[in-house]
């Protein structure tokens, strides 16, 4: 083997190793860009509706969990739900808070977790 070949060889490795490092990462930040393009083309169901109504229709939230009786979703969702809509009345904002949540639960499995990249993706995809 000539000495040209393996100093070819250290070229295209310096171009292969930072490519490396920002692979996961970018893989990362276009799974997170697909997943909110589909969350916002994503048509609500009922029952997201209703989580969203009853939150609207409390004034306060003891009035809020003496509605959730019948309810089969948990009490903690519907609070943020309605702190949410204090401020607006458009369901479009139960997405928002859904994106907040789901995007700072993947930040902290993909910055925290101790698994390799591929096992994160894979978890993430889950």
């Amino acid at each position: 083997m000539s000495i040209t070949c393996v100093a070819g060889a250290d070229r295209g490795a310096g171009f292969v190793a930072p490519i490396r490092l920002v692979l996961p990462d970018l893989l990362f930040v276009l799974l997170a860009v697909y997943n909110v393009i589909r969350l916002f083309r994503h048509a609500m169901w009922r029952d997201e509706l209703q989580a969203f109504t009853v939150a609207a229709a409390s004034n306060t939230p003891l009035d809020l969990f003496a509605k959730l009786k019948y309810e089969g979703h948990p009490g903690l969702w519907h609070l943020l739900l309605w702190v949410v809509t204090r401020f607006t009345t458009d369901p479009v904002a139960m997405r928002v808070l859904h994106l907040v949540i789901a995007l700072g639960d993947w930040v902290l499995v993909w910055r925290l977790s101790p698994f390799r990249p591929v096992g994160k993706l894979l978890l993430l995809l889950s």
